[in-house]
């Protein structure tokens, strides 16, 4: 069952005036069921406090008495969910908002909807990369990473003259020469070759005299060509939003709030360095705290790749009955099996996770989050969908986890997954960064399926990749 709500955000000369409102008498008119799901767990400072703010609650009715003035109004849809929690905190959760955009003016102009003109510094940004690229370029960062910068760079006919390291240990890396870093003349363009490691590797280039520093995901958001989310950002973003609004009220926690509140900024800005803040340092990527909390007993890890994350969920879950490992790449799938036997309790399946079973032709391109098999054509590759491996029996495990990280094929896992979600309301983790609207696209269709979830949004690099949605039964 859904619920929908109409919000109109009154603009004023100050964030601390501002009021939340659906008509002249400055009413928010919400069903209970979406009032409920509006709240907020976490206190926060009022931020209406100037604004001799009032509020109550009655016959689902809330009132917001402020001074507003004249006011331009901007009409924004909520879709919300249901719920049973109580919703004495939403103007809270309104209040925690605003406190955030006080400073940040790029992420208050993309809230309000403002024009392509506030992205003026991105598209500034973009045409200096361009230029950069076109003297010489050195690819900072030998590995995995760098060699699909490097091909990265040639789709867009930019051709490196060298890999850069600090005391190379090799003298060429795919055709081209390894030169010390102190070798490289600091007019040179250095292209940062890594990602975890993306803002440290920035920081000693700056360090060391450089000021020509391109970061990989600059690269992908240059080039409309490259069909990476980073280009797409802008053109996304400028029509949605209503969409990030949606997500700063629908999730869970005030860590939701900020890490969407940092991705915005850096989707304003491409400055890798503003999502550091954002970066989950405290747990292992999959295995937040409030999947922790839940002890799942089974496991269907779609995207498996060579089994690293079933290791873990073994480390964090001996007792566990079974998991089961999704993954289309032969060797990797035999890399994930010989990874974790001998155990019985893991089976790994050959295959893509998708929305029927059959076969899909499927070209993993330069797999940006630095772990798919890079440029690999695999054909025809059988897939399955996880309502046709899951048994009924499955469904009376005490805890079910579906994590799904398969490189932009999300949606139709979850399309596949219906009867699951449905019926047994699993906790999910699944990849949120492979297309810009993810973010957004992936919470409302897990909520069409599965009435009952809270959503947390968790980051886990310097750069775009791994952008985590845990979605947890109630």
């Amino acid at each position: 069952m859904y619920a929908r709500a109409h919000l109109s955000l009154k603009k004023s000369e100050s964030i601390l005036t501002r009021t939340w409102t659906v008509d002249d008498e400055r009413k928010i008119h919400v069903g209970s069921a979406v009032w409920e799901q509006l709240s907020f767990r976490t206190k926060a400072s009022g931020v209406f406090r100037k604004a001799d703010v009032q509020r109550q609650v009655e016959n689902d009715l809330v009132v917001l008495n402020s001074d507003s003035g004249q006011s331009e109004t901007i009409n924004l849809r909520i879709d919300a969910r249901c719920s049973t929690q109580t919703g004495s905190t939403t103007i809270q959760r309104l209040d925690f908002i605003a406190e955030h955009l006080e400073d940040q003016s790029l992420v208050r102009a993309a809230l309000l909807g403002k024009d392509v003109g506030e992205y003026a510094a991105v598209n500034e940004r973009i045409e200096k990369i361009k230029k950069l690229l076109s003297r010489q370029v050195c690819v900072r960062g030998v590995g995995l990473v760098g060699e699909q910068t490097l091909r990265i760079l040639r789709r867009v006919n930019v051709v490196p003259v060298a890999f850069a390291e600090v005391g190379p240990t090799a003298t060429d890396y795919c055709g081209l020469p390894v030169v010390s870093l102190d070798s490289v003349s600091v007019d040179h363009t250095i292209v940062i070759g890594t990602a975890r490691h993306c803002n440290d590797v920035y920081r000693d280039l700056k360090d060391r005299g450089y000021s020509n520093i391109i970061t990989l995901p600059e690269v992908l958001a240059a080039y409309d060509e490259l069909g990476q989310p980073e280009s797409m950002f802008r053109k996304v973003d400028e029509a949605s939003s209503h969409q990030w609004w949606n997500l700063l009220l629908t999730v869970a926690d005030s860590a939701s709030v900020k890490t969407l509140f940092t991705l915005l900024e850096y989707r304003s800005t491409l400055d890798t360095r503003v999502l550091e803040p954002a970066i989950v340092r405290t747990h292992t990527q999959w295995f937040d705290p409030v999947v922790l909390e839940s002890s799942p007993d089974l496991l269907i890890d779609c995207g498996a790749f060579d089994g690293d994350t079933i290791e873990l969920f073994k480390d964090h879950f001996p007792r566990f009955v079974e998991a089961i490992g999704i993954e289309p790449d032969a060797r990797l799938a035999e890399r994930a099996l010989q990874r974790n036997t001998p155990d019985p309790r893991i089976r790994i399946i050959n295959a893509a996770a998708g929305e029927t079973d059959g076969t899909v032709h499927m070209v993993l391109t330069q797999g940006m989050d630095g772990q798919a098999s890079a440029t690999s054509d695999f054909g025809s590759v059988s897939m399955v969908a996880i309502d046709s491996i899951v048994k009924e029996s499955d469904f009376d495990r005490r805890c079910i986890y579906l994590k799904i990280d398969v490189e932009g094929a999300e949606l139709r896992v979850l399309e596949g997954a219906k009867n699951l979600i449905s019926k047994r309301q699993p906790i999910i983790g699944i990849a949120a960064y492979h297309r810009a609207s993810d973010i957004w696209d992936l919470i409302h269709e897990i909520a069409k399926i599965g009435l009952t979830y809270d959503f947390y949004i968790r980051h886990y690099t310097p750069v775009t990749f791994e952008t985590v949605i845990y979605a947890i039964p109630r």
